[in-house]
């Protein structure tokens, strides 16, 4: 416990750390390597230190008023799909369906190191609004890897073999735009899938708690027996999809227009 308090991490992370630890001790004893699992008594709690920030509309709307690409077109995807950024940044061009209208979720990356999804839900196609679509084709058109086979995000500085590190798009592009737009709080890549899971618990007024968070668990690929941020059962009928929550935050913002480079405020860039 003591080792565990002295690390500089979340309580999340601390939690997973000693839950590896406890499955590690525990193939010990199944093994008889060891007597005991030292680790059963060790107590570590994965309540959040801080309340995750979530973005209104409007905020979104000015943050990508002050992105450049290919940070402002990730930025859109993501708040508009909720794909965690792993799988957002292990796009590939194939994945990306034009005339179905889908994007296919069929792998993760996580240090340039490609996995599969974090859960089976994951992997479902995401519906993809018909102006989302716009946006990754203009992208398309003028970024420098364009091929079926290349990533979305490609990297220059790998010449493509790798998308970019999510790191660097959110210290030398994301962190600048949100300090620009003055919007307070921690920003990551992960406030987009909260702010999307906000956006789609809002189409459930009138429901039952239960039910809105199961539908919100399906939407954003969590696996509900894991609890991963979602407690609930099934819900009745159907659930407000991605691309339905899309189409509403689109709507919202369709009289700014960030979709052309050109629409950036002047005298602003971003290293």
């Amino acid at each position: 416990e003591e080792w565990l308090r002295s690390l500089a991490l979340s309580n999340g992370s601390e939690a997973k750390i000693r839950n590896i630890m406890h499955a590690v001790f525990n193939h010990a004893v199944r093994w008889e390597w060891h007597e005991r699992n030292p680790i059963t008594q060790v107590r570590q709690s994965s309540k959040r230190m801080h309340i995750p920030v979530v973005l209104t509309l409007d905020q979104v709307e000015e943050l990508l008023l002050y992105l450049e690409e290919p940070t402002r077109t990730a930025v859109l995807v993501d708040v508009m799909t909720g794909l965690r950024v792993g799988e957002l940044l292990a796009l590939k061009w194939s994945d990306i369906d034009f005339e179905k209208f889908q994007v296919h979720v069929s792998r993760s990356i996580s240090l340039q190191h490609v996995g599969e999804c974090k859960t089976e839900a994951s992997r479902k196609p995401v519906p993809l609004d018909s102006r989302l679509a716009d946006a990754l084709w203009n992208w398309r058109t003028i970024c420098a890897y364009p091929r079926p086979e290349d990533w979305v995000f490609a990297s220059p500085h790998t010449n493509g073999v790798q998308p970019y590190w999510p790191g660097t798009l959110n210290r030398w592009h994301l962190q600048p735009a949100v300090k620009a737009a003055g919007i307070q709080g921690r920003i990551g890549w992960h406030t987009f899938r909260h702010t999307l899971c906000n956006a789609s618990q809002g189409q459930w007024r009138g429901c039952e708690d239960s039910a809105r968070t199961s539908a919100t668990c399906k939407q954003l690929g969590n696996d509900e027996s894991l609890r991963t941020s979602c407690h609930a059962g099934e819900a009745p009928g159907a659930e407000p999809s991605r691309e339905h929550v899309a189409r509403r935050q689109l709507n919202h913002t369709e009289h700014r227009s960030y979709w052309n480079k050109t629409d950036v405020r002047e005298n602003h860039s971003i290293a």
